[in-house]
């Protein structure tokens, strides 16, 4: 069944989109639309007065130069080869595929004026068995993924010349490529975010605290309780209860508890929430990006408007927003894997975890470290990266590309930090509920361990999670985004 794209799709809904292959369908509306908005772009070269840009003059700096407009079909192949100078590690076929699609549901809007057999080409390379290889570096964000859909787009071009004067142009012009990798990054941050929870509450009955049910009557006597912060508190009432079962029957309970615990475990629900209340901004950022016109100039009724509709702000601020979450969340981890290693703060548990000599998490600790002082020299935000580009002509450039691909990286070793998180917790957990630590927990099988995770399968291992847990944040996702 194909996958329809629509103004009120969610994000999670668009993440799924390039995944597998999708049998596309041209909506016969969308295709009228794309065939009228066509139509008025010839009604206006018809016009004596008429200078269009990039149809009329070159492009960016060079704009000032004037082309004869009969020229359009050498003039588009042109582009089309001077952009084609990516360099970098391929993007994954899935951010290709579905920066397609998201660029034929951008074109059916019908204000880019391409020709109606080259938006049905775009649609049958979306849903196409092989995909060009896209290099991952060459946009600005500013004039949108001008290199990287000049790689994605070449085939419809390979064995035809361009079919419509704007068929290049109206293909490079958008912001495609950066919002199928934002979408990509959004997902994967938030499923890092969603075990965040579910490691705090693992961390924190590992310590030895056990009693939650007042301390969630404290979270909810806060005044200004909103939808979000409802739902997340029942997130964190069936992780409880999904934890209460596996308990032992003789759990090492600290006698000497002090009244309240550092703040990576008191504070958790602060930041949780806080960081929680970000990544719905910048889903919804990132909504507005990929399902937006994102053109120059545009085709309207009875003008050619030129504007900026390809420059990538919102998807700059969300990439900030992600980084900063990503950032914030692994630095709490960090610190509470800190809390049940070290003997002054975990209550009673052995030194680093030990269960015998050479069997402890000293090591793991360390890399841990290691990892998080690697994602701190990722944090710088977009705006650090904006300097004048093309000839001054892209004076002021949002960066959102590179902010996505540094986010892309730092979710790489989020990815690693929270296996580390898991191994720690749940070893330290079951060491505090007296319950025998298997193999699978032992030093020797953390290779094993480490490669359960994975992004790609769509969720994290935590073996005693509830399903319930693990779907309701995801549900939260859908509504709120």
């Amino acid at each position: 069944m194909a996958i329809k794209i629509h103004p009120e799709i969610s994000v999670e809904d668009l993440y799924q989109i390039g995944l597998s292959r999708q049998e596309w369908s041209a909506d016969p509306e969308a295709l009228d639309r794309v065939e009228i908005s066509y139509h008025r772009l010839l009604q206006q070269l018809e016009q004596p007065e008429a200078r269009i840009y990039g149809i009329h003059t070159h492009y960016g700096y060079n704009v000032a130069e004037t082309v004869v407009a009969d020229a359009w079909p050498s003039h588009q192949e042109a582009l089309l080869q001077y952009l084609k100078v990516g360099v970098g590690e391929p993007l994954e076929e899935s951010i290709v595929r579905r920066a397609l699609c998201l660029q034929a549901y951008k074109i059916s809007l019908g204000y880019s004026g391409i020709h109606p057999s080259t938006y049905l080409a775009l649609l049958r390379l979306s849903e196409g068995e092989t995909l060009p290889e896209v290099p991952c570096f060459g946009s600005l964000g500013a004039s949108g993924d001008l290199i990287p859909m000049a790689h994605a787009t070449a085939p419809l071009f390979a064995k035809d010349s361009p079919r419509g004067p704007r068929d290049v142009i109206g293909l490079v012009n958008t912001n495609a490529m950066m919002a199928s990798l934002a979408i990509d990054c959004w997902s994967k941050t938030w499923l890092f975010y969603r075990e965040s929870h579910m490691l705090w509450l693992l961390h924190a009955s590992a310590l030895g605290w056990q009693n939650y049910g007042q301390q969630q009557e404290g979270w909810q006597a806060r005044s200004s309780l909103r939808k979000f912060r409802s739902i997340w508190m029942k997130e964190i009432a069936l992780t409880q209860k999904s934890l209460s079962p596996h308990r032992g029957p003789h759990p090492l309970v600290p006698t000497d508890l002090p009244a309240q615990e550092r703040y990576s475990i008191r504070c958790a629900p602060q930041i949780l929430q806080d960081l929680g209340e970000n990544l719905l901004f910048a889903a919804a950022k990132i909504r507005e990006e990929a399902l937006g016109l994102a053109d120059n100039p545009v085709v309207l009724e009875n003008s050619m408007w030129h504007g900026g509709h390809f420059y990538t702000a919102g998807l700059a601020t969300a990439a900030d927003l992600m980084n900063d979450a990503v950032n914030r969340l692994a630095d709490m981890i960090d610190r509470q894997i800190l809390l049940l290693v070290t003997v002054d703060s975990n209550h009673g548990l052995p030194s680093n975890l030990s269960l015998h000599a050479g069997d402890h998490v000293k090591g793991l600790h360390q890399l841990a470290s290691a990892l998080l002082q690697r994602m701190k020299a990722h944090q710088a935000p977009a705006r650090t990266l904006s300097f004048s580009c093309e000839s001054n002509n892209q004076d002021v450039v949002p960066a959102s590309m590179n902010a996505l691909l540094q986010l892309k990286d730092l979710l790489e070793l989020a990815l690693h930090l929270s296996r580390i998180g898991s191994f720690i917790g749940e070893r330290a957990w079951r060491l505090r509920h007296d319950l025998p630590i298997p193999e699978s927990l032992q030093l020797n099988a953390w290779q094993q361990h480490q490669s359960a995770m994975s992004w790609q399968r769509g969720d994290f291992y935590l073996p005693f999670a509830s399903s319930g847990s693990l779907s309701l944040l995801g549900e939260m996702a859908g509504k709120f985004c």
